[in-house]
């Protein structure tokens, strides 16, 4: 037996680490030990974000890499990192490793890839040799292995807090990003957003792409936003939504406006623009983006100007509650049907408010909490409008007053996050509601620190590993 084969043989014995899990794989494969191999290709698979960022990962050749990737079992949160480490690993030598081009794209799921991923997927499959047509059938979303979800064990559905407005010791809009996971539970904090952003909505695209509209000290910006796992980190994408020097009619600035997705398109509707002549007026226009064709639309305006309301989308509509106009604080409820291009008037909600959150319960309700009356008063209140009826039906108060918080749903239950308390005083606190006994308890995680007007999305994410891991 050769040496290396001794080695390979050895390393049964000896720990196996990110730092050679990789070249004991190697080794295993090519000395016909297939049980080292397979125990080696698990920990590559559970550890592969931190492996795809090692030197080893670059060295890697095209055969061991597609036999890598050609497996369910990857840990990752999203098939972007698998796209993302395919790339770093072609940058590395580029012009020797394009006829390794074709085959590392049959192994990554093109349909599971996120909006701006899938274009760049695009273009180097249109440039790729030939002999690539299941990638091609995948690309528009074929029904064959390719296209199927891989099994991440190690990601949980988490809840990020993006940006919003803290005191610490002054008011100031802030970039961080909290992390919020009630299943483990705990809170962490990852990489800061690309700019400060206060008065943020915010909505997922699909699994790797969140787009946020929010307001700035210079002004309102709209932008999207990426967020990539495997680097953790925040990247602009181009030409989605541009940041503003001069407003633009076919998509109007947008403070204190509502945001939602439905049907693969983003609605932006109500709030204000900081920058018309005359002083501060309630917007009741609609834009809708697409981001297919990367194109804003106005579509049917609101009845009335709004600002401040809530939006959520249900089965296939979009519901909108409160807010105010110039004078008032509003309790008007509107249903928008995209097919018919239009919006209804639905039954009143029993508390007028601005400044509230709505979101779809497992039970089909539409929830809307909190929110204030127009002075200083914040609402505990809580009701819940029944689609089928048209009625609305009142629910367990929150525990405390809040508004401009944020109320999601994660894993069958509805979580309200953060929000102002009272003039200068913010929360920090969650509450979370209890279907079957219709309350509301403080959670025992809290934010990293008050703050309130941040936008929340739901996705899948993996808590940091502390420690490197070992096999």
């Amino acid at each position: 037996m050769t040496a290396a084969a001794h080695l390979c043989w050895d390393y049964e014995a000896r720990p196996v680490d990110l730092s050679n899990c990789l070249a004991v794989h190697a080794l295993a494969t090519d000395y016909h030990n297939p049980g080292l191999a397979d125990t080696v290709l698990a920990f590559v698979h559970l550890y592969f974000q931190q492996v795809a960022q090692s030197q080893e990962f670059l060295q890697m050749d095209a055969q061991q890499l597609t036999a890598v990737l050609a497996s369910d079992s990857v840990d990752v949160v999203s098939e972007d990192e698998v796209w993302e480490a395919v790339l770093r690993w072609l940058d590395h030598d580029c012009p020797a490793r394009l006829e390794h081009v074709s085959p590392l794209l049959q192994v990554v799921r093109a349909a599971c890839l996120s909006e701006p991923c899938r274009q760049e997927y695009a273009l180097i499959l249109r440039s790729a040799p030939t002999g690539t047509p299941q990638c091609a059938m995948e690309l528009v979303g074929g029904t064959t292995q390719i296209a199927k979800p891989r099994h991440s064990v190690g990601a949980q559905e988490v809840i990020l807090c993006l940006g919003g407005t803290y005191e610490e010791p002054f008011v100031e809009e802030e970039a961080r990003v909290d992390v919020f996971c009630p299943s483990i539970p705990a809170v962490w904090r990852l990489k800061d957003l690309p700019d400060l952003v206060e008065c943020c909505s915010a909505v997922l695209l699909d699994p790797g792409c969140i787009m946020i509209n929010s307001m700035n000290c210079i002004g309102t910006v709209q932008r999207n936003s990426h967020y990539t796992g495997l680097r953790d980190e925040w990247r602009a994408i181009e030409g989605i939504l541009p940041e503003h020097q001069e407003p633009l009619r076919e998509s109007p600035l947008r403070q204190a406006g509502a945001l939602a997705a439905l049907n693969g398109r983003v609605y932006a509707a109500g709030g204000f623009d900081p920058f018309a002549y005359g002083g501060v007026k309630a917007l009741a226009s609609v834009d809708a983006y697409d981001p297919r064709s990367d194109s804003w639309g106005a579509v049917a305006a609101l009845p009335v100007g709004l600002m401040g309301m809530a939006m959520v989308a249900c089965e296939g509509r979009l519901y909108a509650f409160g807010g105010e106009d110039t004078e008032d604080v509003s309790n008007a409820a509107f249903s928008y049907d995209p097919a018919a291009n239009a919006w209804i008037r639905l039954a009143d909600m029993p508390t007028a408010r601005s400044g509230c959150r709505a979101y779809v319960a497992p039970d089909g309700l539409i929830y809307v909490t909190g929110g204030e009356t127009g002075t200083t008063a914040r609402r505990v209140h809580v009701e819940a409008y029944d689609r089928v009826t048209n009625q609305w039906h009142r629910k367990g108060d929150l525990v405390v007053e809040r508004s401009e918080h944020e109320c999601v749903c994660v894993g069958g239950r509805l979580y309200a996050i953060g929000g102002i308390f009272t003039e200068g005083v913010y929360h920090d606190s969650i509450e979370v509601y209890d279907e079957e006994t219709d309350s509301w308890a403080l959670h025992k995680c809290r934010l990293l620190q008050p703050k309130f007007g941040f936008g929340c999305v739901v996705m899948k994410l993996k808590q940091p590993r502390t420690t490197a891991g070992r096999l």
